[in-house]
């Protein structure tokens, strides 16, 4: 489904910068960019939910600690994909070839636009959870903890990602547009708490895709 495109806020982007220093310089840039992404993306969300059974859904191998710990007192998952579009791809290739300044700045307004949709959308579940009387965790991508990458293929596979909002993974278990995310939220009868995200703390983190890509699977 198509989402609204939200608004993104100057702090995240430097986040993505790895600056906590704005001059007009780099304020003029973000604006520049911020106005050509706007112009390239189309933002697009799927999900599906699906059953626990004893810690495990049937339509996905759920392997490692990490998240069999998130998911301990969910009975179901819902999973989810969500993609900028494929004119962000285009548009930083582009801008490598010409300024890499520019492209670097892009990159990191494009990394802050896709998390924004995935809050948007986490936000949007929780309200309608919450009138059920039922929580959400935190939301966890493959590739983070010790929850394969390669469980991309799947979580794709069952909300049939490819045909609906155009989103596929390569053979190296990256997904296209590069600008997407993909994740799996538990659902809970009561109040689950947050639990510790970032690089830092992740066990992949010196070998990770998403780092040597210049992005990362969640903040």
């Amino acid at each position: 489904m198509l989402w609204k495109t939200p608004k993104v806020k100057e702090e995240d982007i430097l986040h993505y910068l790895g600056s906590q220093m704005m001059d007009e310089l780099l304020h003029k840039q973000m604006e520049e960019m911020m106005t050509l992404l706007n112009q390239d993306v189309r933002c697009q969300v799927i999900y599906r939910t699906l059953p626990l059974e004893n810690h495990q859904c049937r339509y996905i191998k759920l392997q490692g600690k990490s998240i069999q710990a998130l998911l301990k007192e969910s009975h179901a998952v819902i999973i989810m994909a969500a993609t900028l579009g494929i004119k962000t791809d285009r548009r930083l290739r582009a801008l490598e070839i010409s300024d890499m300044g520019k492209a670097y700045v892009y990159n990191a307004c494009a990394n802050a636009m896709i998390e924004a949709v995935c809050d948007d959308v986490n936000e949007q579940l929780r309200r309608q959870y919450a009138k059920r009387q039922a929580f959400l965790t935190d939301r966890f991508s493959c590739g983070y903890g010790d929850l394969p990458v390669s469980t991309q293929k799947t979580f794709l596979q069952v909300v049939d990602a490819e045909r609906k909002i155009g989103l596929h993974v390569s053979e190296s278990c990256m997904l296209v547009p590069e600008k997407s995310v993909t994740a799996i939220i538990g659902i809970a009868k009561t109040v689950q708490p947050a639990i510790v995200r970032g690089c830092r703390v992740c066990a992949l983190k010196e070998h990770c895709e998403y780092r040597k890509g210049g992005t990362v699977c969640e903040r």
